[in-house]
């Protein structure tokens, strides 16, 4: 989303670089050749220095939000090397991690980890635990972002379903 802003504050950087443009043509009319090109080196010059800045701009977005991300992704490491863990324990530092990533317009990157969270559940757990309903919620916001809506239907009738069976109200209970 955000880089499809800096994409359109190209375009307007360029429409304006234009106006300017046509106007000194029209203003110095047509006997006036040096310096019409002048002008049109000068709207070119802008419209570059615009697209480089957009570019940076969603570069520089791109590298904070990866900077964001790593105390999680490390938090999840360490936690896997420890003699008494469980795979249970990393589940709340990847579910930190997937919101962050679809709160940031990354749902792609966020799916992921959605999904593995709801494979170490059924694993460790069963296919019904009421602790699936979170990441399934997840999953199902995510794959609407990518635009698969049947899959997300999916996602949230299974979810009504383990709500409907008993899990709901230790999650209404959670979220309080």
């Amino acid at each position: 989303r955000r880089a499809g802003a800096c994409w359109s504050d190209k375009e307007k950087a360029a429409a304006k670089t234009q106006d300017a443009m046509d106007k000194a043509k029209t203003s110095m009319g047509g006997g006036m050749g040096a310096t019409s090109d002048m002008a049109s080196d000068a709207a070119e010059v802008t419209s570059e220095v615009a697209s480089e800045v957009a570019d940076d701009a969603a570069e520089m977005r791109d590298d904070a939000m990866e900077k964001a991300a790593e105390p999680w992704k490390e938090a999840a490491r360490v936690r896997r090397g420890l003699p008494n863990s469980s795979a249970l324990d990393i589940i709340p530092d990847m579910m930190r991690l997937a919101n962050l990533f679809r709160s940031m317009g990354q749902a792609s990157k966020a799916a992921p980890f959605y999904a593995r969270i709801i494979k170490l559940i059924e694993k460790e757990r069963n296919k019904h635990h009421e602790d699936l309903i979170p990441p399934l919620l997840g999953l199902a916001q995510a794959d609407i972002a990518r635009n698969r809506l049947t899959r997300s239907t999916l996602h949230l009738k299974r979810a009504i379903a383990i709500y409907e069976q008993g899990g709901g109200e230790r999650v209404e209970k959670q979220s309080e």
